[in-house]
């Protein structure tokens, strides 16, 4: 018998160019090469760290949050990096 997976809308995974301003995310993956991960790592962009998307502008240049610090990314690094919503403080 087939599992069967259900979709929920807390876990939906989305790139940080598709998210919201203002909501927390989790860091889930990073789908770039070994010069922009190694980059991305020492701007403390990591899988497990928590950003907030402070502004955004369509087909251009967003700022986000993390640990402190503002960070601002181009669409194309943005779309590399796997993100999902966190909720009730996971």
């Amino acid at each position: 018998m087939r599992a069967r997976h259900r979709k929920n809308r807390y876990n939906k995974f989305i790139t940080i160019h598709d998210a919201i301003p203002g909501k927390k995310y989790r860091i889930c993956s990073i789908n770039a090469g070994g010069k922009l991960n190694s980059h991305l790592c020492s701007m403390g962009i990591l899988p497990h760290e928590t950003i907030t998307v402070s502004s955004k502008s369509y087909g251009g240049p967003m700022a986000i949050f993390i640990k402190g610090s503002r960070i601002a990314l181009g669409k194309g690094i943005a779309n590399k990096i796997i993100i999902r919503e966190v909720n009730n403080g996971k």
